[in-house]
């Protein structure tokens, strides 16, 4: 006889985007940090940085960017479920 019953997550592949940035392209001109609706981007030691967590992904920094240095790429993410 069963008294607990175990619950088992179930995962599921999901496509997602992922803001990057070409620090080879990047002169941290600071065009994108002004711009961007989340506050998600800022300039660090003369390095452009992204909070990952803020960016929205609206695509709105890498259309400001100069030298197209900024870029959505499409990645795989993992989603749990209960």
């Amino acid at each position: 006889m069963k008294l607990f019953h175990k619950a088992e997550k179930t995962e599921k592949l999901v496509e997602a985007r992922q803001l990057t940035i070409d620090a080879w392209l990047c002169h941290a001109c600071g065009a994108c940090v002004g711009i961007c609706p989340t506050n998600a981007l800022f300039l660090f030691d003369l390095t452009l940085r992204v909070n990952q967590d803020r960016c929205s992904q609206c695509g709105t920094c890498a259309r400001a960017c100069p030298v197209g240095a900024l870029s959505l790429r499409e990645i795989a993410a993992i989603e749990e479920g209960a």
